[in-house]
């Protein structure tokens, strides 16, 4: 999801200009017109606007993690009423709409959703359930009012009639959408190389690898800049922690077990430039997980690069040759 990636850092960038903007709204600008949150019964009824206005509920209160996939679904959406809308000046609706976003959770708030959301797009199991979800709920089926009335159209007068493009195939947009906008191979699957598709063992420990390193990035995100020190706590819903991982991924490496432990390390195992990389001499390899956890009671400044990693700890190779643990 390549163009969701370069929309969540651009509308951080741009977020800080909307309050120098005066508007002369028409009737429908942006507006949802829905009096249950979408965010809890996902449907194609659920506008960019209805969606996007539940996001910024759910940031507010922390629910990161919740807000993901309708942020998701809002931004297919508005690729899709973008094509649909006749008024080109109309198209920038959905944009204004994150902005109003970030401006009303503020900048920290915005700053960790978008962080979270960089992780959750990289992560290539979170991305097989997000497709396979878009193409569930399908194509839109609502009149894009809130992007049809935001555009110079709804002053000077629509193109057309109902402010559409005329003879648009739906089903061949949303088609086209999920592929090159989503990132969505026809199965509903996340493209994958034919490396990997040839060698599933080791494209499922790289998905379970990618799984963890994005509970730690929302955890990190949540706690501003402060990693856990035992992954346990990714799975702990008691008191204040809202869960960020059911559990422990499963590692399977190729010839060896399923596991789902931990091997920790401290961070004299960081090494090389700033001490960002991992030193293999130090490396037991375990064939478990590997993690360097902080310093107990240590400030983030006082940590070496690597503190935080989550690694394949095993120095065994993959069919390429390459180190699991460089993964």
């Amino acid at each position: 999801m390549e163009i969701l990636r370069l929309f969540a850092v651009s509308t951080v960038l741009a977020a800080g200009a909307s309050a120098q903007i005066t508007n002369i709204e028409a009737k429908g600008n942006l507006k949802s017109f829905r009096a249950t949150k979408c965010a809890r019964s996902l449907s194609n009824k659920c506008t960019p606007a209805d969606l996007l206005n539940d996001v910024a509920q759910l940031i507010e209160v922390g629910k990161y993690r919740s807000a993901l996939f309708p942020y998701t679904l809002a931004f297919a959406y508005g690729v899709f009423d973008q094509e649909r809308v006749a008024d080109e000046s109309a198209h920038d609706a959905v944009r204004v709409l994150q902005m109003r976003v970030d401006d009303e959770v503020g900048d920290a708030k915005a700053g960790r959703f978008k962080k979270a959301l960089r992780a959750y797009v990289d992560d290539a199991s979170a991305q097989v359930k997000a497709c396979a979800e878009l193409r569930r709920i399908g194509k839109p089926d609502y009149a894009p009012i809130y992007m049809i009335q935001h555009g110079m159209g709804a002053f000077t007068g629509q193109a057309t009639p109902d402010g559409l493009v005329g003879g648009f195939d739906a089903a061949k947009t949303w088609r086209k959408i999920l592929a090159d906008n989503m990132d969505c191979s026809v199965s509903g699957a996340r493209r994958t190389s034919g490396e990997a598709l040839g060698h599933p063992e080791e494209k499922a420990a790289q998905d379970s690898l990618n799984s963890g390193r994005s509970a730690i990035a929302i955890y990190y995100g949540d706690w501003e800049g402060v990693y856990p020190r035992d992954l346990k706590s990714l799975s702990d819903t008691k008191d204040h922690f809202p869960g960020y991982a059911p559990k422990i991924p499963v590692l399977k490496l190729p010839g060896l077990p399923e596991i789902s432990s931990v091997e920790y390390y401290d961070d004299d195992v960081c090494s090389g430039t700033d001490g960002a990389e991992l030193n293999p001499a130090k490396l037991r390899g375990t064939g478990k997980w590997g993690y360097v956890r902080p310093r107990p009671n240590a400030d983030a400044a006082s940590n070496r690069g690597c503190v935080g990693y989550f690694f394949i700890d095993s120095k065994r190779t993959d069919s390429k040759g390459k180190p699991w643990f460089l993964y």
